[in-house]
């Protein structure tokens, strides 16, 4: 697992799956942090398919 802040963390599953699991005070601030581990995923996968294209 891999934490994504003070209450959510990344944990890797089979295959190309992952879960966040987070806690939040209020619905609100848990969107943001899932939106924000959203966005981190996203810009991980772009990265990795951009290099793949540099070879």
């Amino acid at each position: 697992a891999r934490l994504l802040g003070p209450t959510a963390a990344l944990t890797p599953l089979a295959g190309p799956a992952v879960l966040v699991t987070a806690v939040a005070a209020d619905a609100r601030l848990l969107r943001g942090i899932l939106d924000d581990a959203m966005r981190e995923l996203l810009d991980g996968l772009k990265k990795s398919f951009e290099e793949g294209f540099e070879d």
